[in-house]
């Protein structure tokens, strides 16, 4: 199963009102409903009591913008549509009749409401664009650096919650560089998108593999032990060594293991200690799995 893709929803820059299923997510929609109702309310009171030589209808952007940014364009449309609604409804009723001016007025006020919805939902669109660039590797098509520790926070923040164990496996290529100077670059590039879309195939949806750098790659494995970590570690280790050999490239991985019982200050820290397990494993013979506990009272096994 391919691994889930990571997209911090803080990253993208938008607000999702998508149905949950929890009660308080059901719960903070209704009170947007009703924040959005009061806003519209008050803004139509305002544009009454100020009288129709005062206009007002900018304000009432405020709540298009709202609907837009969280239930999408159509929805920003449709609001667009309600709130022309009122200001027409509340200058007939301060001043009954339409003329020609009073229509053309209208038809401009929603036109320009409409433009003003589907530009914000183009720039949401190339924000929320611009946030995957910022999390993806360009070449393998992984999520990065950063977006492994956004993640790696997040699950440090469940670890503290529920008490549950977490593990992240350090991978790093055996012999690349031989790929590089006997294949070229585009050899060795074949070679990480493959490793790339190994992991993909092979790890479980709830892991999240990401590339270091380089040849490094690391996968986080939420709610995972030292048998699960170390078990995972060589099916992968092995998994990578038939998938070289399948590539014809004399290259295998060494892969450091760390099953974190207690959540350290920062993810950083859990990068760290497994990329020095790694190096361990090169420094004795590479094309190997090292796995060790922090924080657990037993002593680990190698």
């Amino acid at each position: 199963m391919k691994s889930l893709l990571f997209r911090p929803e803080a990253e993208l820059g938008a607000m999702h009102w998508a149905p949950d299923g929890q009660d308080s997510g059901r719960w903070q929609r209704v009170l947007r409903a009703g924040l959005i109702t009061l806003l519209i309310a008050g803004i139509a009171w305002l544009d009454f009591v100020s009288g129709p030589d005062v206009h007002l209808f900018v304000f009432y952007l405020m709540p298009i913008l709202l609907v837009t940014n969280g239930l999408g364009q159509v929805a920003g449309i449709l609001m667009s549509i309600l709130c022309v609604a009122c200001n027409v409804a509340i200058a007939w009723f301060v001043n009954p009749g339409f003329a020609v001016p009073d229509l053309v007025t209208a038809a401009a006020r929603l036109l320009m409401s409409v433009l003003v919805v589907i530009a914000w939902g183009r720039l949401q669109t190339m924000g929320r664009a611009l946030a995957e660039l910022s999390l993806t590797d360009p070449l393998t098509g992984l999520q990065n650096r950063r977006a492994c520790v956004l993640r790696g926070d997040v699950e440090l923040a469940r670890m503290r919650r529920s008490g549950e164990c977490l593990s992240l496996m350090y991978i790093d290529l055996d012999n690349f560089k031989s790929v590089n100077d006997s294949h070229g670059h585009k050899g060795g590039d074949r070679v990480l998108r493959a490793t790339a879309e190994g992991l993909r195939e092979f790890l479980r949806r709830s892991d999240l593999a990401v590339r270091i750098g380089g040849d490094e790659f690391a996968v986080i494995l939420p709610a995972t032990g030292r048998d699960g970590g170390r078990r995972l570690g060589e099916e992968v280790r092995s998994c990578l060594r038939l998938l070289y050999i399948k590539e014809g490239v004399a290259v295998t991985a060494s892969v450091g293991v760390a099953t974190f019982y207690t959540a350290p200050e920062s993810f950083e820290e859990v990068l760290h200690f497994s990329d020095q397990l790694m190096y361990q494993i090169k420094r004795n013979g590479k094309d190997g799995v090292l796995q060790r506990d922090v924080g657990h009272p037993m002593t680990a096994s190698a």
